[in-house]
């Protein structure tokens, strides 16, 4: 869909719709007083639990879904220094935190 310059322009979202045919559902909640709580976290899940169909749940199954959020920097900085790590890591700009599913023969 692009056009003769192989650039994107608004105009080409005109007919979106008759080529578009992705599944894929996005939820977004937002917290305006910037006040971490987990009512947001809550409020996302349930969205994305209504959502199912938008993310080929079928026979219990689905392709998967994630929850991207502001890492919690005094959390990570106690939970560090509690387990002997420099809690001031947390502060780095390429400070990050990954949740890894592995085999446990792996």
């Amino acid at each position: 869909m692009l056009n003769k310059k192989n650039t994107w322009t608004p105009s080409l979202f005109r007919d979106y719709r008759n080529a578009e045919h992705d599944a894929c559902g996005i939820v977004s909640v937002m917290e305006k007083r910037k006040i971490a709580t987990k009512e947001n976290i809550d409020l996302c899940i349930q969205s994305l639990v209504k959502m199912n169909h938008r993310a080929g749940f079928i026979n219990g199954e689905g392709d998967g879904i994630g929850i991207h959020i502001d890492i919690p920097k005094t959390l990570w900085n106690e939970k560090l220094k509690s387990s002997g790590y420099n809690p001031t890591i947390v502060d780095h700009p390429h400070f990050i935190v990954g949740h890894f599913f592995l085999n446990k023969q792996s």
